[in-house]
């Protein structure tokens, strides 16, 4: 089989993305959707319709495995030469997206990117929106090529299986984040090629600014506990280094103390400042990390 389409799913509908992905699916083709311990009905009752269509697979985990473990599950299942890992509330903008990669098969990795809808979708998911827009606008493909693998995501990317069977995703992070980051850090240890194309999916599973508020602390805090090995990926832990060193990290911890509430606040509102998003995390991972110890230690793959 040349390829497999594997698509992680907790508490999701991916039907949509499924149907489109079949309709364009080649005949040596599979897609498998590994649900990551979902008990709710509607999902339950969604990924049964899956099942219904030809080459289309649904794996039920009976834990909760997390975004590393379940990937790495749906690899296992696997018959297919190229992987192609997609989140499940992805919506493809074009019916050529699979020939687009395809067409593209000079490297190990291949990863085409994904784009936030054309507007807002709602004042609620405002600062994901404007987050991912301005991400989108300012890393198109020729710039993360400058650095490919700290550039590096899992939402939509194609791999040579047998390139992804040495490495795996790191299962030893039980916060969420940053996973992608280690699995770019050690594609680049194996020598393994990216190349960096534009051929993005549009991002419609937008959290409420509350909730990507609360995922993006506890990604500060899962960083904290990979610092080590993070140090030379993370242009916050670059910037962290740097206060530290020039003894300004007092400062930095001061004003979050002072100004950080109010600046949640209003980055949980419907007219979140983007410019404030950045001055947060700095604020607060200085500042949650300035007691805390490490919790765990991630080893290499």
């Amino acid at each position: 089989m040349f390829l497999s389409i594997l698509i992680p799913v907790y508490k999701c509908d991916c039907r949509p993305l499924v149907r489109e992905l079949h309709a364009i699916l080649p005949q040596d083709g599979e897609i498998i959707v590994a649900n990551d311990a979902s008990t709710d009905p509607h999902t339950q009752e969604t990924l049964k319709e899956i099942t219904r269509e030809n080459h289309c697979r649904v794996w039920d985990s009976p834990l909760n495995l997390g975004r590393a473990a379940i990937r790495n599950r749906l690899a296992d299942m696997a018959q297919g030469e190229w992987l192609l890992f997609l989140d499940a509330d992805l919506q493809l903008p074009s019916p050529h997206f699979l020939q687009q990669y395809l067409g593209q098969l000079t490297a190990d990795v291949i990863y085409g990117g994904t784009q936030p809808p054309l507007s807002c979708p709602s004042p609620a998911v405002s600062l994901r929106y404007r987050y991912e827009l301005r991400h989108h606008r300012s890393h198109p493909a020729d710039v993360r090529m400058k650095h490919p693998y700290s550039s590096f995501a899992t939402a939509n990317f194609l791999i040579r299986a047998s390139v992804f069977k040495e490495i795996h995703f790191n299962e030893n992070i039980h916060r969420y984040g940053h996973e992608d980051t280690l699995f770019g850090i050690e594609l680049k240890k194996k020598g393994a090629s990216i190349l960096h194309i534009h051929n993005p999916l549009i991002h419609m599973g937008m959290d409420t600014n509350e909730e990507f508020l609360r995922k993006t602390e506890e990604a500060l805090l899962s960083l904290y506990d990979l610092e080590g090995l993070l140090k030379e990926s993370s242009r916050l832990l670059l910037t962290c280094n740097k206060l530290r060193r020039w003894r300004l990290a007092w400062l930095v911890r001061a004003f979050h103390t002072i100004f950080g509430k109010t600046i949640r606040r209003n980055l949980c509102s419907h007219h979140p400042i983007l410019a404030l998003f950045n001055v947060y995390k700095m604020g607060f991972y200085l500042q949650q990390t300035k007691q805390q110890a490490p919790t765990q230690t991630a080893t290499p793959s």
